[in-house]
């Protein structure tokens, strides 16, 4: 496996921007992926996903932010080509999971990264891709805080 690794699930996004209770191990993730420590990617079905989600609660200049953003993160957005999509369609015939989920998963075993989520759903999977909910480098407050130079729009208040 690569060290410093991590594919971001939509789930895990999702939770982050809606600053829902798990969303400080994503945030210390993104910080981690700005700061260059770790590579970060994102499946494009993923980034599908985030995007129509994020464009039909906020509207579509909210969704392109959340785009640009993830760019200025650092997170790497991974095109489903010809082999990640045979990879997902092989989870997705073989286990119950959505489409988006299928693509994250074929996304992780490509990069042989760390599958950061915390959808239930992928615990079919332990022992296939490399799951992750929890940063492995503890940052202090004043660490933590410099995330909050990154663009994030659409976090609820």
């Amino acid at each position: 496996m690569r060290q410093g690794s991590v594919v971001f699930d939509s789930f895990a996004l999702l939770s982050f921007l809606k600053d829902e209770p798990d969303s400080k191990q994503v945030m210390e993730y993104l910080l981690r992926v700005q700061n260059k420590e770790v590579n970060g990617y994102i499946s494009a079905v993923n980034l599908c996903e985030v995007y129509y989600i994020i464009m039909r609660e906020k509207g579509q200049e909210s969704a392109e932010i959340l785009a640009t953003s993830m760019r200025e993160w650092g997170l790497s957005i991974v095109p489903a080509d010809e082999d990640v999509a045979k990879r997902a369609g092989q989870f997705k015939a073989r286990y119950p999971l959505s489409l988006a989920d299928a693509f994250a998963a074929a996304t992780s075993q490509k990069f042989e990264a760390y599958l950061l989520t915390g959808d239930p759903e992928f615990q079919k999977l332990k022992g296939l891709v490399k799951l992750s909910t929890k940063a492995t480098k503890e940052y202090s407050a004043r660490e933590l805080e410099q995330i909050y130079g990154i663009t994030m729009p659409v976090r609820s208040e």
